[in-house]
């Protein structure tokens, strides 16, 4: 006959086998809620990937199942326990919903504020309010990689390389297959000079999508910039073999970044074969122009102004540049009628020392000093924001130079060597002061030479009555000079 057990006080009541003792019970329950509010968890302190979320979110959802198959299997005397159990979805419920959430990456209300504060972000360019932008959009939706991918594109404009990487690099943790990784990463090391590194990334991102116009845009940069122009040419061939549609732009780009590098021919290539095409902005013709203006073919220059003002009079910088290359052609009136249209653009210090410096030239003083000293009260103006720029000193001292307030210039020009000793313009404006003011042969000539030694390469204007040759006249003729100017041109 089958017996029953009887409880003796004082011990624990018989446990059929498999059942669990209520301490394991207990713990499983207290553990099961964390685990199972782990993909919450994580989400909040670093972006995650759709798998990595789905790993999480099962990993919860397993721990909970169990807790409650434990719970069952504890029997109905320790039924107290089981709604420690029932903590566990409620724990789950955030993450489910936050795994929920990376499926919807391009819906829902969050997700499209999201997207519109990024957007706006996108709309402000390089400033602190479009990184505050990408901030809240990141805060709704920070499994969106591509606006890790603008944020660290304003970082880097912004100056700001490092922040720029580890956008970037988040960007790939979210999503590493997609080939806008190494695209970003590619001009992150271009832009901190490591080139073998960028055009590693930037090998990859055209291995993983070879049909996209701006990866060959970016890599034939990288080919110009390490002077390998076949192998640039190439990739632009490329980039127009991809997208027909973009030729005006991709040449136009690739142009503007020659003109930039100091390419001068190349960029006139690219510039023409962008300007035969139907489309072409009047950006184009004014690049050429600069370009042109540069080679020193300045009736080149001054004809694509005219086609630049035709499609669009209001082109930024027409007509100063239109300006300097009709006072070469020596075109007296049109010359003055375009420095006045510059002003009338844009009223700045520039300008009107521009202005000034062919005043200067056609010998008309009185308005060639009246406009230097407007240039230095501009000047003055936009000081307050730049005080930390030693070109912001260099430059207003270049307004006193030409105003006669020498002992201005000298101060301003010392205040720049101060701040940045390698930049080599204060030094030959120094010469400039003792030569032109104290006429100081010795002083002159060695500010000459720290000048040349810093990297200066603007040799034409050593001789330029447009330049510093309007205060070096009678100095650079001597043969002390053109000694000095031979050691270090090459």
């Amino acid at each position: 006959m089958k017996t029953i057990p009887v409880p003796v006080p004082g011990n624990a009541a018989p446990r059929p086998e498999g059942f669990y003792s209520p301490r394991v019970t207990l713990a499983l329950a207290v553990l099961s809620v964390p685990l199972a509010f782990l993909p919450y968890l994580l989400m909040r302190l670093e972006p995650l990937t759709a798998g990595q979320m789905r790993q999480a979110a099962l990993a919860g959802a397993l721990i909970w199942c169990a807790s409650v198959a434990a719970a069952l299997l504890s029997g109905w005397r320790r039924r107290k326990l089981f709604p420690l159990f029932l903590l566990a979805p409620v724990a789950f419920g955030p993450g489910l919903a936050s795994e929920i959430r990376v499926f919807r990456l391009n819906g829902g209300p969050n997700l499209g504020l999201a997207d519109y504060l990024a957007a706006q972000g996108q709309y402000l360019g390089a400033s602190e309010q479009a990184l505050e932008k990408y901030k809240l959009s990141l805060a709704l939706n920070p499994w969106k990689y591509q606006t890790y991918h603008k944020r660290g594109d304003t970082y880097m404009a912004l100056n700001r390389p490092a922040e720029g990487l580890q956008d970037f690099e988040t960007a790939l943790r979210i999503a590493p297959q997609e080939s806008d990784h190494y695209y970003y990463l590619g001009r992150y090391y271009f832009f901190k000079g490591q080139v073998e590194l960028a055009a590693r990334h930037l090998d990859e991102a055209i291995r993983l999508n070879p049909n996209l116009n701006g990866y060959y845009q970016e890599r034939a940069r990288l080919y110009t910039f390490t002077a390998q122009p076949d192998k640039a040419r190439a990739d632009i061939d490329k980039a127009l073999e991809v997208c027909p549609s973009c030729a005006v732009g991709t040449l136009h780009s690739q142009g503007y970044f020659c003109l930039s590098a100091g390419l001068l021919p190349e960029a006139v290539d690219y510039l023409t074969r962008a300007a035969a095409l139907p489309g072409a902005p009047a950006e184009t013709y004014l690049n050429r122009a600069s370009a042109y203006y540069g080679l020193k073919r300045y009736a080149e220059a001054a004809a694509d102004c005219d086609k630049a003002v035709a499609i669009r009079p209001t082109v930024f910088g027409v007509y100063g540049l239109r300006a300097q290359a009709r006072l070469r052609l020596n075109l007296r009136k049109e010359a003055l009628e375009d420095y006045a249209a510059a002003i009338a653009q844009r009223a700045s210090s520039e300008e009107y020392l521009q202005r000034a410096i062919a005043n200067f030239y056609f010998k008309r003083d009185a308005e060639a000093r009246a406009d230097a000293a407007k240039a230095v009260e501009l000047s003055h103006a936009s000081m307050a924001p730049n005080t930390g720029i030693p070109y912001s000193f260099n430059d207003r001292g270049w307004a006193y130079l030409w105003g006669g307030e020498w002992e201005k210039a000298r101060a301003d020009f010392e205040k720049t060597i101060g701040m940045d000793p390698a930049l080599p313009h204060p030094y030959g404006n120094l010469a400039n002061y003792y030569w032109a003011h104290k006429k100081d042969r010795r002083k002159a000539l060695e500010y000459l030479e720290l000048e040349f030694q810093r990297g200066f390469a603007e040799w034409d204007l050593l001789t330029s009555e447009l330049g510093d040759g309007y205060f070096l006249k009678g100095l650079n003729t001597t043969p002390e000079f053109k000694a000095l100017v031979a050691k270090y041109r090459k």
